[in-house]
């Protein structure tokens, strides 16, 4: 099985600590990074600015780039293009997206849908590292829940993604980043707190 883990803005006071831990976990595994403080100041220049969505599209996925900088910090190998390895390998976007645009360029995209078309592309498992336990529906944890089921409302991933897991029947596991010991547990094939979302009728 091979992961591709996107790693959120939510969790960027701990991603160092969830790089550390996913070291002893021996999968192969690809990072992608969130946004973080980086991808909230072209929201701002967005806000303030008049600055085109086609722009800030852009503009957000080399947030990403800057994201992946500051996991590395000089400890973690970055790359340009999804490369898989049994050590924690750092995703700088921007490039990739550039000469493949598979996505709308519109806000309704975020790193989730990135790290989905990454996953999908690659046969990968998804795992989404945040700050919630899981998919919540009517204030209920789920610890399953079909992609379709989040079409059209609000969850913890972005608008476009469920769609995404669904194109390429892609399973997606989201798990709070706050225990760095609970990603590396469901890496591992541990049973942890956290939502499985079914892609497909696998």
């Amino acid at each position: 099985m091979r992961y591709v883990i996107k790693i959120g803005g939510s969790v960027m006071h701990m991603g160092r600590k969830i790089l550390k831990a996913l070291e002893d976990t021996d999968r192969e595994m690809l990072i992608v990074p969130g946004g973080g403080l980086f991808s909230d100041l072209v929201k701002v220049v967005y806000d303030i600015y008049d600055v085109s969505d086609d722009s800030a599209h852009w503009m957000s996925i080399l947030a990403m780039d800057q994201y992946a900088y500051f996991l590395s910090d000089g400890r973690y190998r970055l790359t340009d293009v999804p490369e898989f390895s049994r050590e924690p390998v750092i995703l700088k976007p921007y490039n990739l997206m550039r000469k493949e645009d598979p996505l709308p360029r519109s806000w309704s995209v975020t790193s989730d849908a990135i790290a989905a078309w990454i996953a999908g592309e690659h046969d990968a498992m998804m795992v989404k590292v945040t700050d919630v336990d899981g998919v919540e529906i009517g204030g209920v944890l789920r610890e399953e829940v079909r992609a379709g089921e989040l079409t059209g409302i609000t969850s913890c991933l972005d608008p476009v993604t469920p769609g995404i897991l669904m194109k390429y029947e892609t399973d997606c596991f989201v798990v709070n980043g706050n225990n760095p010991e609970r990603v590396k547990g469901y890496i591992l094939g541990d049973e942890v707190i956290g939502t499985l979302i079914k892609g497909g009728d696998k």
